[in-house]
This record gives structure tokens, sequence and C-alpha cells, in this order.
């Protein structure tokens, strides 16, 4: 018996009708509604791949040796500033540049030692 995505051109039926519920949820919306209609959108897909959400999911530090919270910080960094320059994304770019500096300001302000940080990250590529 074949597996029911063995059947040809059945995965492009399915990206087609995904493409238009998007384009539908998006449809009238300006570049921040977009952003986070976008948004909700991954966090409900990565649900679904991941399966029910466990606790270990939820809090995503506990248990978790040094490589795998580095892996996952660096995920969620990327994720949090790219949704944040979505947001802004028709603005000037020193409005982005503005709103990166103070991002960056205020995760500083929450590090414990920030001075030792904020040396380290002057030498980071």
């Amino acid at each position: 018996m074949a597996k029911k995505w063995d059947v040809p051109g059945r995965a492009a039926v399915a990206q087609g009708q995904i493409r238009a519920a998007v384009e539908f949820l998006l449809e009238g919306k300006i570049g921040f509604e977009r952003a986070q209609v976008v948004d909700e959108i991954v966090a409900e897909v990565r649900g679904i791949g991941r399966g029910s959400r466990s606790a270990a999911q939820a809090d995503a530090l506990t248990d978790r040796d040094e490589y795998e919270r580095d892996s996952w910080s660096r995920g969620a960094a990327h994720h949090i500033v790219n949704s944040a320059m979505r947001a802004v994304d028709p603005l000037p770019k020193e409005n982005q540049i503005s709103l990166l500096r103070e991002i960056a300001k205020l995760c500083l302000w929450h590090i414990p030692e920030s001075h030792d940080e904020a040396r380290k990250l002057k030498d980071w590529p």
C-alpha cells in the first residue's frame, strides 16, 4: 500500500493549499500585523512537528547541557530579533538601528556581570 505522500502531485497540492490559507490570513494586513500572523503560524507548525508541548519544551533551559542551551538560545535570539526587524521593516534604517541598540542595551542590563559580557562581545566575529 502506497503512503499518502507518495501520490504524485499530492505534496504540490498541499503546498498550494497552505499558501492560499496563509495569503488569506495575511490579506489586508500591514507589515507588523503580517509578522505577528506568520509568527503564530510558525509556532503552531513547530508545535505540530514536536507533538504536544512537554514541560521540557516549555521550559527550554531545564535539564539541558551547555551545548543544548547555547543552541536553543541562538535559535530563540534569532527568532526574536528577526520578528522585531520584520515589525520595523517599513521604517527608515535609522529607526531599525535604534531598535537594535535599545534591544542590546536592555539585554545587557539583564545579564549579571554585563561589563564582562560586553567585552567578550566586542571580540565576537
